[in-house]
Formats: structure tokens, sequence, C-alpha cells
């Protein structure tokens, strides 16, 4: 049986890349890339931690963008707890909300998201 310890070279704690405010939500991408949420500055990133540095501001302003999935597709699925809806980031930049009711409430703050294999997303 494998231990945690077997998947990394080494346990010591790097510092990789600053400026952040509280970060949540992070999403690794195969491609190298940490996709991470500021929710107290409401900003999304891309970061390559390769370069330790932030490579771009996905969303400014991004609703305290918090749990976040790739659906089958491939784009962006994300918790915006503070706008209470989970949204889909466009490859065109666009924002598609999925779901930001219940019947006739509105969401309370959801904070993470999964997908189910059958591309169900469930989130709480």
């Amino acid at each position: 049986m494998k231990t945690i310890k077997s998947l990394f070279t080494s346990t010591k704690p790097e510092l990789l890349v600053t400026g952040f405010v509280f970060t949540e939500g992070p999403l690794w991408h195969p491609d190298g890339i940490l996709y991470v949420s500021d929710v107290d500055a409401q900003v999304h990133y891309k970061v390559r931690l390769e370069q330790k540095v932030i490579t771009e501001v996905i969303r400014d302003g991004s609703g305290g963008a918090n749990g976040a999935v790739f659906d089958k597709d491939g784009c962006l699925v994300i918790c915006e707890q503070d706008a209470r809806r989970v949204v889909r980031y466009e490859p065109d930049g666009s924002i598609t909300v999925l779901v930001d009711k219940y019947g006739d409430k509105r969401l309370n703050r959801s904070n993470d998201i999964i997908l189910h294999s059958r591309w169900l997303a469930l989130f709480y």
C-alpha cells in the first residue's frame, strides 16, 4: 500500500506563490496549471507552479468563487458563494449560470462541487 510520503519527492513545505488574501478552491489541470480562487479579493487565477507566478487573472469580481471542477468539455464549473450560484466559464470568456435557485429559493452560499461519473453535478 502506498503512503502519502511515497507520492512526493519531498515533504518539506515550499512557498510557491504569494500575493493572495485568502485562497480556496484549488483545482489542478494536467497541463501544469493550478486554478485557485482568492475568495476575499474576489479574483480567480491561473497559476503555473513551475514558474512560481500568477499566470492569468481569469475573473476579477468572481462572486466569491470557491469550489471548482472541470466538466466533460473541459470548462470550469465554479461555486460562487457570495453570488449564490453555480456557473460555467465558457471557452469564449462568457459565463453561464447553471443554477442559482432551487424552486423559488436562492441557493445558500454553495461552497464545493464534484461531478458524478454520469456528469451530474453535486454541490453543497
